[in-house]
């Protein structure tokens, strides 16, 4: 069953004849039905970030009105609400009433996952998804506040999904000021990066977690920040190479299992990828997640009409190709 489906891991996605993936793709890019659909995807995305910028310049503008004019200025942002933007507001409702989207989903369900489905068919691409929360509490720095989004699944018998996330927690600063000291909430960001999951040939008895450590500037002392240390049912166990040790921390509730997961081949991933990135390693039964602390997100939405315009599929599958290459070979040492 394990070499079965790593001989389907390498001919369906590794393998995969990139010549005709391009024919595909331009045959896609080629197609005028296809051109009329991305040219209305186009327009909407602008029509979207001329709202958005209609509610930032309509919020400048009358908080100058109520400054400059007091209640003659309340009277007049009164008289916009009423004549200028509730018909604007109403139109927008009407878009959305009749199937419209979000800038977001524009650019993930409505451009890039057709781009996808011609290079891996049964993939499928959204803001939304899911991914277990527990599991990402447990591959991620302690937080309050999770934000997952932009779901990547390929639709293999690995069952390899991807997110972006984001989390922070709230922190209560003193601040002193004139004199006197105040009390200030600060949002304070914990992850910013991408959490992997896919599902393993082999099942593993119990749970697994490496964990990212550094050494300190002054004293060299080992930490391993805000990542959870041994949770209940949990044991820290050592690897016999000093330098993996040095690299994260590993704890487990079976040591036996874990010791037979954690090959020479794997123990030097592990080192490979977490001396580059903040890389944590949660695996249970047969499901494994990793989280990477890449500081940005992958296929971040255009913000700018420049950007929206400059939206094109040869260009999308290219950045699509690079980060499922990445992804792919990413996590290929753990499919033999």
């Amino acid at each position: 069953m394990k070499e079965d489906c790593m001989a389907d891991f390498q001919e369906n996605y590794l393998g995969t004849n990139r010549q005709e993936e391009q024919e595909r793709v331009r045959q896609l890019a080629d197609d005028p039905e296809v051109q009329a659909r991305l040219t209305k995807i186009r327009g909407e995305m602008q029509e979207n970030i001329k709202w958005k910028n209609y509610l930032i310049v309509a919020a400048i503008v009358a908080g100058l009105l109520i400054i400059v004019f007091k209640l003659l200025g309340i009277l007049l942002v009164g008289l916009l609400y009423f004549f200028v933007y509730r018909p604007k507001k109403e139109q927008r409702n009407a878009y959305f009433a009749k199937g419209g989207k979000n800038n977001d989903d524009l650019y993930a369900e409505e451009f890039l996952n057709p781009i996808l489905q011609k290079i891996f068919p049964k993939a499928n691409l959204g803001q939304r998804g899911s991914l277990p929360l527990q599991a990402m509490k447990k591959v991620t720095p302690k937080s309050e506040k999770y934000e997952p989004f932009f779901f990547l699944s390929l639709g293999d018998e690995q069952d390899t999904r991807m997110c972006n996330l984001y989390s922070s927690h709230t922190e209560t600063r003193i601040e002193t000021r004139d004199g006197k000291e105040y009390a200030k909430n600060v949002q304070v960001t914990d992850f910013v990066g991408q959490v992997f999951s896919m599902q393993l040939p082999v099942n593993f008895n119990g749970q697994l977690r490496v964990v990212p450590t550094k050494k300190t500037l002054v004293l060299k002392r080992e930490v391993q920040d805000a990542y959870p240390g041994a949770l209940p049912g949990e044991q820290k166990i050592d690897v016999e190479d000093i330098q993996h040790n040095e690299n994260f921390n590993i704890y487990c509730s079976d040591e036996l299992s874990a010791r037979k997961f954690l090959s020479p081949r794997v123990l030097t991933w592990f080192d490979e990828h977490i001396s580059q990135n903040g890389l944590c390693v949660y695996l249970e039964g047969n499901k494994l997640y990793i989280s990477l602390y890449t500081d940005n997100f992958i296929f971040p939405t255009p913000q700018t009409p420049e950007e929206v315009d400059g939206l094109s599929i040869e260009k999308e599958y290219k950045e699509l190709r690079k980060q499922l290459d990445f992804l792919l070979n990413f996590t290929k040492v753990f499919q033999s």
